[in-house]
């Protein structure tokens, strides 16, 4: 039966159950749990006809949702911040009843909040809503009302603690279901969260109020948990009830609600204005409330008088009939609010209980009803369709006793064997006598076999009728087995005529005699079809059974090479087959003659003679005669040579593209149409670990970032068809993640339907880790470019500005040493990068010689020392230093070296604020020499340790952006200190941190040959007077450049192309040329060459003064005849040494 009873516990659970169907009952015990006029309006559908004969009801909504469960629909975050609101509402609510505002409140609302909310939340999510509750009970407290804070802190504890424990405890009381469904749940509800909960938050509470207040802890104790306790017994069940509003109230409910609580609200005002009033008044409306408005209107009405009891109290009024004095109006307070709410609610929840028991029982009684009159009429109309069914199918029904020998029939008995069923009732004996002699022995054996095992009755036998006549019957019982241990006891079953079947049977199998006879006289057409089968080249062997002698066809003895002369044989015929195939053949054959299955085989015949081979497909049947015995065995044959060897190709192709592809060092992989991996090849294994089993997991080792997007690309090109490209990491068998380029493309077949897909991954990684090294070593490029532009320019705002101060200034001999002296410092700043940047071009192409000499270590100190102290002074900064008197000897280019250890100061010093401290130590640990620059500067991140010494690299700009660099100066000194076999290296302990910059020489193992040093008093005396021209296009700097010559004693002309050169060459004839080379009508190659090419030009010292400084630069200068390079600006020492390596003219 469809319709779901329930237990009354049951009940409960069933009003948050969304019933779609059911019976009746379904719909009554759902109407049961609903309030009044719901009830009504539900019970109008019930009656209805469709639902009071018992139909099911499919078309009735499921109940609407609750309250909390549209809440819990909503966002967590939303949920948290709607009960922060609620809780310190209820906070203010409870200060606002307070009757004295330095004392606790008179009952606590959020009590009954806090613990209601718990009780419709999961335990698993308590702790966020625990943590709202103690942050709004802390902002009240704090924020609100400036309570201390460790105070306001403690209370927030109290309040949550007997929140948590009394919704715990209520929950294990009512195994999680807590509703106010009966007054024992009720109680237990109420009790358990009033003594056990409240209690403990009572205890935490009052302590913290005897120590901020030094109030009596008993007393602050009984203050707490009454207030508290009367909170759980108000707000609870509001809260609750509100919580399982499940259908919309109609209008008049809903005025009736309002009326309610404006009436209470009404008297509440007119005993603040009265000085009596009896205090029967306020409590009429709570049977009002219980009877037409249940639970939710009992703690509407039960809260608005509290509240107005208790602002009664703070105005100092009487309470209505609570005026005897005998006990602080407090406490009277809280008793009348007591004694209100457990009578009230009480008073509803018997009502409500009364009421759904009477509904229940009401439609229990109906439904009970109904079924039994719906059953008895089915009952009526079933035996009667059964007995016209039976009588219909021309059967006898019986049920017969097997112990008792009592028999009971009904059905056609009549018609079938004349006789009535009554005349058949009684004794089984009256239906074995009639059973035909010939057949009743074996009725009685079956019926006493299956009788013995329980086994279901089939049998067919002969029965005399009536009139004598004989008919086939044929018997199908079941036993049923009773009560005594489950032996089976009664047979129940049909018996039907067959005589007309068994009479068609006879008929069928003298048709099949005559169809055999037919057959016969086919045998004559036998080669016609003969003639078609070879045309078609299918042979055909009709064999007689049992096997020996063979009747093959000319076309099956030409398929195992049989001649003519030749009796085919069973002997012969595996003869010829293949060895391999002798076995499997033999057990073919006999599996198809002893199943009655289909003979199909391929196998190869063998010519004794060539040893050829052919194969062969055969296919066959038996045929059997009526009493189930094989008699011929008849197939047919033909040649397959043709296809297995195509078979025998492809699977040659097959393996050949499976080796091919184990030689590859990629992966390489085949798929079905639906992208199922079918094959991957030898590398795609051992790079992934994964054996072939476990082979379709490979897409768990794509990183997880690449998943999902390389999964749904695959996915998408099996749906288009198309080919695709998938660029993802993948995790090797060594556990590293690696990037792969796997490409696939669909293989189609004639038709043009894809039959495979098939594909490769290349590890693709170390392209792309080089791409993005490029791509990095690029923006480094970049930013040096951009940071050379800055540094070139930075010097030319100075010298434009000092060539400006020395126009306006040139009768001030002081202001124009000043101005000189800074252009000077800017000009060897330029100098200084653009010899930074040959040094960097000639160390990087290996054209770097190193001028290597024996040398105390200590000299090269002294000139880095004297070339950087300027610096470090400037910045006031405190310079240590501390190097050992013992020299310590190395082989070493003096000036390289000096110019490695002032790169290291110079940069110290730049990235050391001012008065800070720069350090040098020198020391020698075993065979070498360790010179170590320390300063207290900005320091260095730990991520760009590693490359400092790389290209172009500089520190963060945020750390160092008031200074300036090209980043390759630590390059330089790298390259040139590995230059002379040693090592650098950079450490820092972070950023604001200071560096240490380490630098290890080897110290030379003996003195060779004494290189004498240079020293001051060698330098060449200044030279005299030359005769020198100067060829430049660009004016200035051949007019500035005469001047200077000039000033120190030279005579000089100046060209600005170069056929103006060689011209003033040839008249002049002078000592010392200094020329451009890029200059117009003759560049400097080809004057130089003109001037080479007449007698008077060779002698005369041509030096190129160019932008360019290149070493191919240098080459092709001297291969036109130049006899040095000097590169732009040239440094007045520089032009010294030119000077000074000529010849002064002759006296």
């Amino acid at each position: 039966m469809p319709s779901l009873l329930r237990t009354r516990r049951e009940f409960k659970g069933s009003r948050i159950e969304a019933l779609h169907g059911g019976t009746a009952l379904d719909v009554g015990l759902r109407c049961a749990t609903m309030s009044a006029p719901h009830r009504r309006r539900c019970r109008s559908q019930w009656t209805r006809p469709d639902l009071a004969q018992g139909r099911e009801v499919s078309h009735l909504h499921p109940p609407a949702s609750t309250t909390g469960e549209r809440m819990a629909a909503l966002h967590p975050l939303l949920q948290l911040l709607l009960f922060f609101a609620l809780y310190l509402g209820g906070a203010e609510l409870g200060h606002w009843l307070s009757v004295d505002s330095g004392h606790f409140a008179t009952f606590w609302p959020n009590a009954g909040l806090f613990l209601a909310v718990l009780l419709r939340v999961p335990p698993q999510r308590w702790l966020p809503f625990v943590a709202a509750g103690l942050a709004a009970n802390f902002t009240s407290d704090f924020l609100l009302h400036d309570r201390p804070l460790v105070m306001a802190a403690g209370f927030s504890l109290a309040n949550g603690l007997e929140a948590s424990v009394g919704a715990a405890i209520v929950r294990w009381q009512l195994a999680g279901h807590a509703a106010l469904d009966d007054l024992r749940s009720a109680g237990r509800l109420l009790g358990g969260a009033a003594f056990g909960g409240v209690v403990l938050g009572s205890l935490v509470g009052a302590t913290v109020a005897w120590h901020f207040y030094a109030a009596p802890w008993p007393s602050a104790f009984a203050a707490w948990w009454i207030a508290d306790a009367l909170g759980v017994l108000i707000a609870a069940p509001l809260v609750l009830a509100l919580i399982d509003v499940r259908e919309r109230p109609t209008a008049f409910r809903a005025f009736e609600f309002v009326a309610l609580l404006v009436l209470i609200a009404l008297v509440g005002a007119f005993m603040r204005s009265a000085t009596t009033l009896s205090s029967g008044v306020p409590l009429l409306f709570l049977p009002w409330a219980a009877i037409r408005l249940g639970i939710p209107g009992v703690a509407a009405a039960t809260s608005a008088i509290a509240v107005i009891a208790v602002r009664h109290a703070a105005a100092d009024l009487e309470i209505p009939g609570l005026d005897d004095g005998s006990i602080h109006p407090l406490v009277d307070v809280q008793v009348f609010i007591a004694v209100t709410g457990l009578l009230a609610y009480g008073f509803a929840i018997a009502l409500e209980e009364r009421r759904r028991g009477e509904a229940t029982l009401e439609l229990r009684v109906a439904q009970r009803t109904k079924e039994l009159q719906t059953s008895v009429a089915r009952a009526e109309s079933w035996q009667a369709r059964y007995e016209a069914a039976v009588k219909a199918s021309h059967s006898v029904l019986y049920d017969a006793n097997h112990l008792t020998g009592q028999v009971i029939f009904g059905g056609d008995c009549a018609n079938i064997l004349g006789y009535t069923a009554d005349e058949l009732n009684g004794d089984i004996g009256k239906w074995v006598a009639l059973v035909h002699p010939d057949d009743r022995a074996s009725f009685m054996n079956e019926f006493r076999r299956v009788t013995g095992q329980g086994l279901p009755f089939h049998a067919e036998y002969r029965m005399t009728r009536k009139d004598g006549g004989v008919v086939w019957m044929r018997d199908d019982g079941h036993f049923v087995a009773g009560s005594n241990g489950g032996r089976p006891v009664r047979v129940v079953g049909f018996v039907r005529d067959v005589t007309a079947e068994r009479r068609a049977e006879e008929q069928r199998v003298a048709e099949e005699r005559a169809r055999r006879q037919v057959a016969e006289s086919l045998n004559e057409r036998s080669a016609q079809l003969e003639f078609a089968l070879g045309a078609t080249g299918v042979g055909m062997w009709l064999n007689p059974l049992p096997l020996g002698r063979l009747d093959w066809d000319a076309r099956t003895r030409e398929l195992f090479f049989v001649g003519p002369d030749e009796e085919p044989t069973a002997e012969l015929f595996y003869s010829r087959l293949h060895p391999d195939d002798r076995e499997p053949t033999r057990l073919a054959v006999e599996a198809a003659l002893r199943d009655g299955t289909l003979y199909s085989i391929e196998h190869r015949a063998v010519n004794p003679a060539t040893g050829a081979v052919r194969w062969v497909r055969s296919m066959g049947q038996a045929t059997y005669a009526p009493d189930g015995t094989p008699v011929r065995f008849d197939g047919i044959n033909y040649d397959i040579t043709a296809r297995r060897q195509s078979e025998e190709r492809l699977r040659f192709s097959e393996q050949r593209f499976r080796r091919l592809a184990d030689t590859l060092p990629q992966i390489v992989f085949t798929a079905a149409p639906d992208g199922t991996i079918s094959y991957v090849n030898r590398y795609a294994l051992e790079y992934t670990g994964l054996t072939e089993v476990d082979v379709q997991t490979a897409a768990g080792r794509i990183h997880a970032e690449d998943r999902e997007r390389v999964i749904a690309e695959w996915r998408a090109a099996i749906e288009r068809g198309q080919y695709v490209e998938l660029k993802t990491r993948y995790q090797r068998a060594d556990g590293e993640y690696r990037w792969l380029l796997c490409r696939g493309l669909p293989v189609r077949d004639a038709a043009g339907a894809i039959v495979e897909w098939i594909g490769a991954c290349t590890d693709v990684d170390d392209l792309v880790r080089l791409q993005a090294e490029l791509e990095e070593s690029a923006q480094r490029k970049d930013e040096f470019l951009a940071t050379l532009a800055h540094e070139l320019r930075n010097p030319l705002a100075p010298i434009r500005n000092g060539l400006q101060v020395m126009k306006l200034a040139g009768r001030d001999p002081a202001g124009v040493a000043r101005v000189r002296e800074l252009m000077e410092r800017q000009v060897e700043q330029m100098t200084r990068i653009i010899d930074d940047l040959m040094d960097l071009s000639r160390i990087s192409r290996g054209r770097i010689v190193l001028q290597e000499t024996l040398m105390p270590l200590q000299d090269a100190i002294a000139n880095a020392v004297d070339s950087s102290r300027v610096f470090i002074e400037a910045r006031e900064q405190r310079f240590e230093i501390d190097v050992p008197e013992a020299p310590l000897q190395v082989h070493a280019d003096a000036t390289r070296l000096s110019q490695v250890l002032a790169n290291l100061l110079n940069n110290a010093s730049k990235f050391t604020p001012q008065g800070g401290t720069v350090r040098l130590a020198v020391r020698r640990e075993g065979e070498e020499a360790v010179l170590v620059v320390e300063d207290s500067g900005i320091g260095i991140p730990p991520e760009m340790l590693p490359r400092v010494f790389e290209m172009f690299t500089q520190v963060d700009r945020s750390l160092e952006r008031a200074q300036s660099g090209l980043g390759i100066g630590l390059n330089i000194s790298k390259r040139l200190v590995e230059l002379h076999g040693g090592s650098i290296s950079a450490h820092s302990e972070g950023v604001g941190r200071g560096s240490s910059f380490v630098v290890r020489l080897p110290l030379a193992r003996a003195q060779s040959a004494a290189v004498l040093p240079f020293r001051f008093g060698d330098e060449p005396g200044r030279p005299g007077g030359r005769r020198i021209l100067i060829a430049d296009d660009n004016v200035d700097a051949a007019t500035s450049l005469a001047t200077l010559l000039e000033l120190m004693g030279h005579q000089t002309w100046t060209a600005h192309d170069g056929a103006t050169a060689v011209e003033l060459a040839e008249r002049h004839r002078p000592d010392i040329i200094l020329m451009d080379i890029g200059m117009p009508r003759l560049n400097g190659y080809d004057a130089c060459r003109a001037i080479r090419s007449h007698d008077w030009g060779a002698q005369i010292h041509v030096v190129a003064v160019t932008g360019w400084g290149q070493e191919r630069d240098r080459e092709r200068s001297a291969a036109a005849g130049f006899d040095g390079h000097l590169t732009k600006p040239v440094s007045p020492e520089a032009l010294e040494d030119v000077l000074a390596s000529t010849r002064a003219p002759a006296a």
